[in-house]
């Protein structure tokens, strides 16, 4: 019988600890499957939500703006944005790009104040860059140039205000005077940052500008782009733009040049550093994954030990019958890798059955999120990586066999006469 059958055998003959050992094996996969997907869904989700309602990939502002956002300063503005709008769009035509201005206010109704944060946008262009359509509930997008607002469900609920309920924003204006303007609410919007649907508004551009009076300016304009790695590099080439202007007039550079000098242009990595946290938590993940595995390697290794002592006898008999020391080891290194793999796989179909549905269904963490500040997203949503997820199996395939070898070496040293005489 050659050493492939005898190993088969011996799984089979002793399915209890086969099957203990395989079920470490197989939870091991199927936790690290799970976990890669899981952080592979954080990842794409958090950068897709936080490109397009928070940083963008690159973020135009006033340079002293973010140091005060605090207080509000609306003077600290991007002004004659239009020509800077044009000119961006002419040269990068492939990205999207959102004018936005930011106004902290108060939300009126019925004699009760509630603070909000006011968004002027330009609804045409932000459908698809804030990918709106898929998020409204109830009711449309307001029209450009009209006095309609959409409102989170949970600020609707909150105030007890549905689709054509009328609104008042109450705000400061660029030189600190107080102003108010009414609205109508057009739709409800499920934003997909949880800590967005209790405080936003979003109103149309123009109306924010005249609510806070600053004319033909924004507080930031946000840029995406269709490959995010660029970000970097995109950020420092529209600041020597902005830096160069076209002071030769040879069309080199933007011909934007009010306040270009105090522009801050910054990617989404300076804005935003769990972006790049984000980026380092797949290694973190890969570390743990080793852990994890080391730690369901014991498990193997006390088993087969348990099997060296559990099988003296046997041991003793094959090794007087002839087999060698080596061969002794690659028997029991054999039936640890027909466990692994049977384990792995199991692992892996388990882990697959898990995320794939997830991908479409997610897991949502909106309650959890709701009180929070925190730019995550209420629903993630797992993204199944087979590379990632056959890598995993071949890692724990050969850790669990490994662990075999210990224990192997201690049962081929036991000579045949000791282990013929051994009474355990």
């Amino acid at each position: 019988m050659n050493i492939q059958t005898m190993a088969l055998r011996n799984i089979n003959r002793n399915r209890r600890r086969s099957i203990l050992s395989g079920t470490a094996t197989a939870v091991a996969t199927m936790a690290i499957v799970f976990l890669f997907a899981l952080i592979g869904g954080m990842k794409k989700d958090y950068s897709d939500t936080v490109s397009r309602y928070v940083s963008g990939h690159v973020r135009i502002r006033h340079s002293e703006y973010s140091d005060n956002e605090h207080l509000n300063p609306l003077h600290l503005r991007v002004t004659n944005y239009q020509d800077l709008l044009e000119t961006l769009e002419s040269r990068y035509p492939e990205a999207q790009l959102s004018p936005r201005i930011r106004i902290p206010a108060s939300l009126y109704r019925e004699d009760q104040n509630t603070a909000v944060q006011a968004l002027g946008v330009r609804f045409p262009q932000e459908i698809s860059y804030m990918n709106l359509g898929d998020y409204i509930t109830q009711g449309e997008v307001p029209r450009t140039g009209s006095r309609e607002a959409l409102i989170g469900p949970g600020l609707a609920e909150d105030l007890g205000l549905g689709v054509g309920d009328t609104i008042t924003l109450l705000g400061q204006t660029m030189r600190r005077a107080s102003n108010a303007m009414s609205f109508t609410v057009s739709g409800i919007v499920t934003f997909p940052l949880a800590s967005l649907n209790r405080t936003t508004v979003l109103i149309p551009l123009e109306a924010a500008g005249g609510l806070v009076k600053m004319g033909d300016a924004v507080t930031e304009i946000l840029l995406r782009i269709p490959d995010e790695s660029q970000a970097r590099a995109l950020s420092r080439e529209i600041q020597n733009l902005v830096s160069l202007g076209d002071d030769q007039g040879d069309g080199v550079g933007l011909a934007y040049t009010a306040d270009r000098a105090g522009l801050e242009i910054l990617d989404w990595e300076s804005v935003d550093m769990l972006i790049t946290f984000l980026g380092l938590a797949e290694l973190i993940y890969a570390v743990f994954a080793f852990v994890f595995f080391i730690l369901a390697s014991t498990v193997l290794i006390n088993t087969t030990m348990m099997v060296v002592f559990e099988r003296t006898r046997e041991i003793g008999t094959i090794g007087a019958m002839g087999m060698l020391g080596r061969e002794i080891v690659g028997l029991f290194f054999l039936e640890a890798f027909f466990i692994a793999v049977m384990g792995a796989l199991g692992g892996l179909t388990l882990g697959t059955a898990v995320v794939i549905p997830l991908q479409s269904i997610g897991l949502d963490f909106s309650e959890a999120m709701s009180g929070t500040s925190i730019n995550i997203p209420g629903i993630i949503y797992p993204q199944y990586n087979l590379g990632t997820s056959l890598l995993v199996t071949l890692y724990s395939i050969v850790v669990a066999s490994l662990a075999a070898l210990l224990p192997s070496r201690r049962a081929a040293s036991i000579a045949p006469v000791e282990a013929l005489r051994y009474q355990g």
